[in-house]
């Protein structure tokens, strides 16, 4: 195994080779710090603030398979039509004059929602909250549209929580431990790249779907919807045939930072469908 490299906690390289699906072990040398690890190859590439903030869990997969910051992923209501067909749309009616930091602290509890949306930087993340909510569920993937809030990072924070008593509300820590990326309007059609059904499963039809991936099966994680949490085990399958983007094995990640193997960008995936 190769020699690995420490960074400083906001110190996340979108580039490096992400942690294989289920390593636990290799996150518990480190889960005291809370640093994160790269390849060592790609020291110089450029940095950028690391969007996980939560200290590592022993039981927990550790990071998701996409380190792109551009890739989001949402846990969807039970009602929401299918993305591929419809997009990310908010929940009707819905009130417009609701901005980012209501949404942000409120979303859930106001009785009338906000017209944005909210996503998050990581699918183990969103695979949880789909779970958590019943013991299955469908995750979406798709690539964030133009005019995004990325709460990963202090631009996007700062653009949300605006006075000094904004900037400590639990609601930032609430944020940045769900890596949330907000869409004014919702995410359209066109940006879609996967529908995933979730399945919460025991530990032992956990490591059944490892040896003997299921029909379907895409990837499987542990995690947390909230920090306090214990890591849910989930597996997740294709729900729809049209399913385009990046691989969940690590072995298809390109090490060069190029897109892995078999991803299909989103104008590509789009007149492959029309056809």
């Amino acid at each position: 195994m190769p020699e690995r490299i420490h960074r400083e906690p906001n110190s996340y390289n979108p580039y490096s080779v992400p942690e294989p699906s289920d390593q636990r072990t290799q996150h518990r040398s480190d889960s005291s710090r809370n640093v994160p690890t790269a390849s060592p190859q790609l020291t110089g590439l450029p940095q950028l603030e690391r969007p996980r903030v939560r200290p590592y869990h022993d039981d927990s997969s550790g990071e998701s398979d996409s380190g792109s910051p551009t890739i989001g992923y949402r846990a969807l209501r039970p009602d929401e039509p299918n993305p591929f067909d419809h997009g990310l749309m908010p929940p009707e009616p819905n009130d417009p004059s609701v901005g980012y930091r209501k949404h942000v602290a409120q979303g859930s509890k106001l009785a009338v929602k906000s017209d944005i949306v909210s996503g998050t930087r990581s699918k183990n993340v969103a695979s949880a909250w789909a779970a958590d909510t019943d013991e299955t569920g469908r995750v979406a993937m798709y690539q964030h549209p133009p005019g995004s809030v990325d709460l990963t990072r202090q631009t996007g924070r700062d653009q949300v929580f605006t006075t000094a008593a904004a900037k400590r509300s639990p609601a930032v820590k609430f944020a940045k431990g769900s890596q949330e990326v907000l869409h004014k309007g919702g995410v359209p059609a066109e940006h879609i790249l996967g529908v995933y059904n979730t399945q919460r499963v025991t530990e032992e039809q956990y490591e059944q779907a490892r040896q003997n991936p299921p029909a379907e099966y895409y990837a499987q994680s542990r995690s947390r919807s909230k920090a306090g949490g214990q890591p849910t085990p989930v597996v997740l399958t294709h729900a729809d045939k049209r399913n385009v983007g990046y691989p969940a094995s690590r072995s298809d990640q390109i090490a060069s930072g190029e897109p892995p193997r078999g991803y299909v960008p989103p104008e590509i995936a789009r007149e492959k469908r029309k056809g």
